[in-house]
């Protein structure tokens, strides 16, 4: 592992990966929504007494993922996720039979993405029509990260395509970072909950 992670060093770099004006929108989004979420974490008075506990978790655990994204959005922490299974292929001599790897790769973490959202909704059963909104917002940026994970050239063609000056991949981020924002600021303008 400590030739792979060498070699993956030598094919990335820590630097800004998005550097345009969108770029840093984009991180501007994933942090205000975080301080959303944070905001709705730091309430929890806000829930009902029989789930609240869970309805925090689920915030603070929402306030941890967006920072999480906007801080990767820039370092683009999964080229160097890609550059160390490169390096693992090339070492093993097995990189030109990649693509059933990376097939089962792409599964896992769909199968990943479907788990957590439908724990997610376990976890917030009776309170979906509170936080249904942010989860759906969640769950559509973990669906983005998986295709831009996946990395396949159609999937770029596609989702770099350019819709009247707007790129797809911008809408589709911006409009999960926007639902799960619209989902905090739901929490925040509803009334507490009355003491129990």
């Amino acid at each position: 592992m400590e030739g792979a992670l060498a070699c993956a060093l030598r094919r990335w770099s820590p630097e800004i990966g998005d550097p345009s004006a969108m770029g840093w929108a984009t991180v501007a989004g994933y942090f205000a929504a975080a301080m959303l979420a944070l905001a709705v974490a730091a309430r929890p008075g806000r829930f009902p007494a029989e789930s609240r506990r869970r309805e925090a978790l689920f915030w603070a655990g929402m306030v941890l993922v967006l920072l999480a994204l906007g801080i990767n959005k820039q370092l683009d922490l999964q080229s160097f996720a890609t550059a160390i299974g490169r390096c693992v292929a090339q070492a093993g001599g097995w990189y030109e039979a990649r693509r059933p790897v990376q097939l089962a790769a792409v599964l896992a973490l769909a199968g990943a993405v479907c788990l957590g959202g439908l724990g997610l909704a376990l976890l917030l059963r009776g309170t979906l029509a509170r936080n249904g909104l942010a989860l759906a917002g969640l769950v559509a940026l973990g669906g983005f990260v998986l295709v831009r994970a996946v990395g396949f050239t159609h999937v770029d063609r596609l989702i770099n395509l350019d819709l009247a000056g707007l790129r797809v991949n911008w809408v589709l981020e911006l409009g999960a970072i926007a639902l799960a924002a619209a989902g905090a600021r739901r929490a925040l303008a509803r009334a507490p909950a009355a003491p129990c």
